[in-house]
This record gives structure tokens, sequence and C-alpha cells, in this order.
């Protein structure tokens, strides 16, 4: 995606997002994925003025190559309920945290090798925002096997589009 035809030509930084856990795993930087593998992000992302779980609200999980710049965007569709996101921003009207949270899959088949900088977007009919965080995600190529290994026999290739979780 070309991140003006998501977010316009100058969209907010007004967004909050964290990345908890990838794969049922603490999210760390420089976490290292197979191109071949479904991941599982779970986390939770806000702003102001955006209601999380609104029909018109669309919320993004964002990769961008961090040598070409080139950029993925996948669209997530849960609101999972948030109360310690709500509590811990009490300041914020209620309505924007307290669904803020989500989990979803995706695909990585038709990402290309290389290290991406994961980031969040969100936008409305009258605000759209994105920004970056610190995490970093490696993805290797589906053609040549981790560090040598030979994948595990009777393990098949799965091949998913993205879903819901």
């Amino acid at each position: 995606y070309a991140m003006e035809e998501l977010f316009g030509a100058e969209p907010s930084g007004d967004v909050e997002c964290w990345f908890e856990r990838i794969n049922g795993r603490t999210m760390r930087s420089d976490l290292t994925v197979d191109v071949r593998t479904t991941v599982h992000l779970e986390g939770w992302m806000l702003s102001p003025g955006i209601f999380p779980d609104a029909e018109t609200t669309a919320r993004y999980v964002l990769l961008r190559n961090v040598e070409t710049d080139e950029t993925h965007a996948a669209q997530i569709y849960q609101h999972w309920p948030r109360q310690d996101v709500a509590n811990d921003r009490h300041h914020i009207d209620s309505t924007y945290t307290m669904n803020c949270g989500f989990g979803s899959l995706f695909s990585m088949a038709k990402m290309p090798p290389g290290v991406y900088q994961v980031g969040c977007g969100m936008k409305n009919s009258t605000k759209a925002t994105c920004s970056w965080s610190q995490y970093r995600l490696r993805l290797l190529s589906t053609d040549r096997p981790n560090n040598g290994e030979a994948r595990e026999p009777g393990r098949r290739r799965r091949s998913a589009e993205r879903q819901d979780a």
C-alpha cells in the first residue's frame, strides 16, 4: 500500500498502540519469522476521536520494510474489551479505549523477505492517523530453511489468508 492511499497525505500521529504478543509469546524487537508461518498478533490501539468498534472505523497493522520503505497493511476487525487500557487512560473517554484490543491472524506468505518495522493505523470519515513502534520483524524466505534446519518430518506447509482469530 501507499500510505497516502490509506491515511491521506498528512496523517496525524495521534494514535497509541501496543503490540503485546506474537504467536502467544511476549512481543520483543528483532523477532525472526518464517514467511511460511501465519502470525497471530495481539495488542491494542486507540486514538481519541475514533471509536474502535464503530462500523465506519478501519484499523490496521502496518509493516514497513526498513530498507525500501515499502509498506504492507492488514486490516483488523476485532475490538476486544480492554478494561486495563481504559483504566490507565482515564483522561480519555472510555468509548475510545474500552474496546481497543485486537488479536488477529496474518499470513506472511506474500511478503518479501526483509526487516520490517511494525506500526498501526486507524481511520474513520473525519480522521486518519498512524504511528510506528520500536518493534522490528525479520521475515525469512521460504527458499531456504531457517539456519539450515530441515522441516520436521510429517509437518506440512500450511497456506492461510488473513483470518479473524
